[in-house]
């Protein structure tokens, strides 16, 4: 009898891992019953406590046996279940819960600004990309990674079930085998996990920073628009859109550093300000000097660590040339000469590195007043300049105007946009790939500018809860 009880635990003791490997998927799955796999431990030690009474004959043997049992599958219960809760790779249900919180904060967004899309989609494109700040460009899509720079398939998965979670900077994909692969980025790098194997796919030289967001209305869409932002930085050149830009524009990237600011980021960009050559960034044309680039540029020097006085006192010396009577500065921005704008960047980049300015904020708004939400002073102007086309302007126009309408894509992700005219640099074909839909309605997916305001709108609503 004793051969045979010792047998069946044998065989029970042997089982465990194939037991607890199935009731881990059930439970993965079904995140309603998350403590279900603690169901093969309990019987494991009724089972052991059974076949302790029936083998052993004294009474004080079984009681020791069984307080020893006790202690031994409790401590092989916390060291599996605590491995199991960090697991990257076999938890679709809680990534799904991630997801769905995420999707729910989107709607509820749209719902509270009334947000439209600058196009209805009746199928959404599936994509995620892959790679912040100075790390290498990939995009996700139908199960490939794809190396954005040179088209290269990096990996190709057979899937059966994709789960793409933006807020997790997260693709799942489960096999026709029923095993999980998780490819994922975090402040370390982008990395493939197949079978508990860790794959690095890709790593920069600098560390981001990946907030949580805790207490805030928003949490999941800020790391979304965070993680656009970070994307648009090309090696160590922050710049508008990666497929259609190739210079860094000083207007979008100064939006973009009060991002990394509130991120503590700004260690990213350190690299691109020691290697800045002129105080302005001539990208619409290189015969073209923008006024609104000086203090653009001024602020960026004043957020970003850097050794850069001489180029400080080249914008200063600037400034002072284009100084007009009444002490405004003018010039051109966006094709048309303009004051109120270039003069109040140009107080908000001094202010931000310390040095008190003389100039004088004209009170005739030429169109872009709205643009400089960030600073203290206000203007009377009914000038509202929106367009579809260019979101940004109406998602910083919404500080002062609270009915302009507000736009993004009809997409879980990416969510900021530029739409590709005449006017727009670069080519919209560089992004065909990645979406032919998008391609010939003439849109670059995700935007630095477009994702800064819509970040710095949000980051300071709080949560209700």
């Amino acid at each position: 009898k004793r051969i045979k009880y010792l047998s069946i635990a044998l065989i029970i003791f042997t089982s465990l891992k194939s037991i607890i490997t199935l009731i881990t998927l059930l439970a993965s799955t079904y995140n309603v019953i998350n403590y279900v796999r603690i169901i093969p431990f309990a019987i494991i030690l009724l089972i052991g406590v059974i076949i302790i009474i029936l083998t052993l004959k004294k009474n004080l043997y079984k009681i020791i046996s069984t307080i020893l049992l006790i202690i031994i599958i409790s401590f092989i219960w916390m060291l599996l279940n605590h491995k199991i809760n960090l697991s990257k790779t076999s938890d679709f249900g809680k990534y799904k819960d991630s997801y769905d919180k995420y999707v729910y904060q989107l709607t509820e967004l749209k719902n509270d600004y009334n947000i439209k899309t600058f196009t209805d989609t009746d199928e959404k494109i599936g994509i995620f990309y892959f790679g912040m700040a100075d790390r290498k460009k990939i995009l996700y899509k139908n199960g490939q990674l794809i190396d954005i720079e040179t088209k290269e398939v990096i990996k190709n998965v057979d899937y059966k079930d994709e789960l793409i979670v933006p807020n997790e900077y997260t693709v799942l994909l489960k096999t026709k085998n029923d095993d999980i692969i998780t490819i994922y980025e975090n402040e370390d790098g982008v990395f493939y996990s197949e079978n508990g194997n860790i794959e690095v796919i890709t790593k920069g030289s600098k560390k981001i920073n990946l907030p949580k967001y805790e207490n805030k209305k928003y949490s999941e869409v800020l790391k979304v628009l965070l993680q656009e932002v970070l994307f648009n930085i090309k090696g160590d050149l922050p710049v508008p859109n990666i497929f259609g830009y190739k210079t860094a524009w000083y207007r979008d990237t100064m939006l973009g550093t009060m991002v990394l600011e509130d991120t503590e980021n700004t260690r990213l960009l350190e690299d691109w300000v020691k290697s800045i050559d002129k105080i302005y960034d001539l990208s619409r044309n290189p015969e073209i000097e923008e006024a609104d680039n000086l203090g653009e540029l001024l602020y960026i020097l004043g957020a970003i660590k850097n050794d850069r006085s001489d180029l400080v006192q080249q914008v200063l010396d600037e400034i002072n040339a284009k100084r007009n009577e009444d002490g405004s500065i003018s010039g051109m921005v966006d094709g048309v000469i303009q004051t109120y704008y270039p003069t109040a960047v140009a107080i908000h980049g001094m202010r931000k590195l310390g040095i008190e300015s003389d100039l004088v904020l004209p009170q005739t708004d030429d169109a872009y007043a709205k643009l400089t939400w960030y600073m203290d002073e206000r203007i009377a102007t009914t000038l509202n300049q929106t367009s579809q086309f260019y979101p940004y302007l109406n998602w910083a126009f919404y500080h002062y105007s609270p009915y302009t309408p507000l736009y993004i894509l009809d997409e879980i992700y990416p969510l900021s946009y530029e739409a590709g005219d005449l006017s727009t640099p670069g080519k919209i074909e560089n992004e065909c790939f990645v979406s032919e839909f998008y391609c010939e309605k003439q849109l670059y997916l995700a935007h630095m500018w477009h994702a800064s305001e819509m970040y710095l709108l949000l980051k300071d609503i709080k949560s209700e809860d």
